[in-house]
């Protein structure tokens, strides 16, 4: 399984610009479409009636950092929402889950992808909720 940095799994993906301290956890792709570097502990199975299902819950934080990525990111992602709009989570590996105080520190990109479909965004604390619908190598 590759270990890539993070300018290189945005630049897989056709997001050249993201890397390097300071920046974004998200952009939008050529295609218009927002992908975000997903913490890989935050993806859940679940049992329903239909079969197991695959979805991303990353819970947030009472009080996001107010550091200038964290917010640009969150604002990002407040313009893009919909419920049930695409979006493409690359999984990431963290060294820390982060919390009010800093955000969670990146180790490395797994080299996996996945489209999904929002399902909630709550903005004052960064809670996401997606549901994946299919798999992808980058």
């Amino acid at each position: 399984m590759p270990k890539l940095n993070y300018g290189q799994a945005f630049g897989k993906i056709g997001i050249p610009t993201l890397g390097g301290r300071g920046t974004l956890w998200c952009g939008i792709d050529p295609e218009g479409v927002l992908v975000l570097m997903a913490h890989k502990n935050y993806f859940r199975k679940f049992r329903t009636e239909q079969g197991q299902v695959l979805r991303y819950i990353d819970l947030g934080s009472p009080e996001p950092s107010n550091s200038h990525p964290v917010q640009a990111s969150l604002n990002l992602l407040e313009e893009y929402f919909q419920p049930g709009r695409h979006i493409i989570l690359l999984e990431a590996e963290m060294k820390t889950d982060g919390g009010p105080q800093a955000a969670a520190a990146f180790d490395h990109a797994t080299g996996k992808a996945f489209n999904a479909r929002f399902t909630s965004f709550h903005r004052p604390s960064g809670r996401i909720e997606c549901d994946i619908e299919s798999r992808f190598d980058i």
